[in-house]
């Protein structure tokens, strides 16, 4: 265990001294070649090819992998130790006992479980009219509202005083008020961008006659503005809706939908991952442990 200790950390010796080169022209790469061209032999006449040389750096991080090819030879040569000392563990038959048996058994079970993983998590192929039938099936999720907003804000502690701007801030219930006051006008046929603009404490928007934002389920927005706005029908607008500092009543200008060609490519990582998650599921509720042994969980 100590060889195997001393290798690892001369490999890592190797990568050190090569991961960062002074003021490289040009960073390190390895040759074009084919993966089953024959790039290296070692003592016991193992040959590895390009291929597997690709495999093995692709497990180290970019700065190892840089450094590896910098200084390829060397990287060959600590890996060839690494080789040699393998093997020699083999032949000392250390694979079969404890715990070596029990560590390359995990590490062996894990690396396949993630390549399974990934394998089901990359179907070969996802046909189109998949990926049209999911559009037109959850075309909600997909729902744009250009929206004006109109804004109350409000301020307990410095209610009674008088702003930057001139104006006397509304303690919440004064605020809650004027808003519904101004909702109660627009039921009635009120200009709600004549309002936006009269009203609105919200500069951005004021100055655009209340246009507020083109919202998208998947904004990043409060989940109580978002299942307001997303109810609305073009035209409509919402109750008043209280935030931490203010009151806000929205209303939908145009609703829209983002057309198929812009969503394509993000509906077909959805079905990816759907299913996925319904592979990982279905194994879930299939595999089980038997405990042969009622001792193991407390039983006698």
């Amino acid at each position: 265990m100590k060889v195997f200790a001393l290798s690892v950390l001369c490999l890592g010796c190797v990568l050190a001294q090569t991961a960062a080169p002074q003021a490289p022209p040009k960073a390190a790469a390895l040759p074009d070649l084919a993966a089953d061209t024959k790039i290296a032999a070692f003592d016991d006449g193992t040959v590895m090819t390009m291929g597997e040389l690709r495999g093995i750096l692709s497990n180290l991080d970019a700065q190892q992998r840089q450094g590896a090819v910098a200084n390829i030879q060397g990287f060959l040569d600590e890996w060839a130790l690494l080789h040699k000392v393998a093997q020699l563990a083999l032949t000392d038959k250390l694979d079969q006992e404890s715990p070596i048996k029990e560590q390359l058994l995990y590490a062996r079970t894990l690396v396949l479980y993630q390549a399974e993983v990934q394998h089901q998590g990359n179907p070969t192929k996802i046909e189109g009219d998949e990926v049209d039938q999911y559009y037109a099936g959850h075309k909600e999720k997909y729902q744009q509202v250009k929206t004006d907003a109109i804004y109350i804000a409000f301020s307990n502690s410095a209610a009674s005083q008088t702003g930057s701007d001139g104006k006397k801030i509304l303690s919440e219930a004064e605020a809650k008020a004027k808003i519904a006051g101004l909702l109660e006008q627009i039921r009635k046929g009120g200009d709600f961008k004549k309002l936006a603009k009269e009203n609105s404490d919200d500069e951005t928007s004021r100055a655009k006659d209340g246009y507020f934002a083109t919202l998208s389920p998947t904004d990043n927005i409060p989940d109580a503005i978002r299942t307001a706005v997303f109810a609305l029908k073009t035209g409509e607008t919402t109750d008043v809706i209280g935030q931490p500092n203010g009151f806000y009543l929205f209303r939908a200008e145009e609703i829209t939908f983002k057309p198929l060609s812009e969503v394509r490519d993000q509906i077909y990582q959805t079905l990816k991952t759907e299913r996925l998650e319904k592979w990982m599921a279905k194994m879930h509720n299939e595999t089980k442990a038997k405990i042969l042994n009622p001792a193991l969980i407390g039983g006698k």
